[in-house]
């Protein structure tokens, strides 16, 4: 049984850790052995079609066998990962902007930091303070 990490289940579907535990507690979704670093695992085959649905992207075979390699900590295949779902949301293809509700976009210049970013005005002592 191929089994996938609660955290990376969590981060992929956007699903809380306490939720997807509750789930497998419940036996919705079946508990998988701790994996090499330490951490709970989940049954990829009870997770597969959440994570389908959260990002949009038909895992192939070819795919889940990166993703697995993904999970385990392997960099490039992390990266191939970021790639697939990047491409399947749409990156890197020119959209037209939208301004939202129709409105003009503002043409007001930034304004400069204020607040907590301000000098602190000084305060002498007073007599009856205990400043030296």
């Amino acid at each position: 049984m191929n089994s996938i990490s609660l955290d990376a289940v969590a981060a992929l579907t956007g699903m809380g850790r306490s939720t997807l535990w509750r789930k497998a507690a419940d036996g919705v979704l079946a508990k998988g052995d701790k994996d090499a670093r330490g951490r709970a695992t989940l049954a990829l085959s009870d997770v597969l079609g959440l994570i389908c649905d959260s990002t949009g992207v038909p895992f192939s075979d070819d795919d889940v066998a990166v993703l697995l390699q993904a999970d385990a900590g392997d960099a490039e295949a992390q990266a191939d990962i970021g790639a697939l779902l990047y491409v399947h949301a749409g990156g890197g293809v020119e959209r037209p902007r939208s301004t939202g509700c129709g409105r003009r976009p503002s043409r007001a210049a930034p304004r400069p930091c204020s607040g907590w970013a301000r000098p602190m005005r000084q305060v002498a002592p007073s007599a009856t303070s205990n400043w030296r």
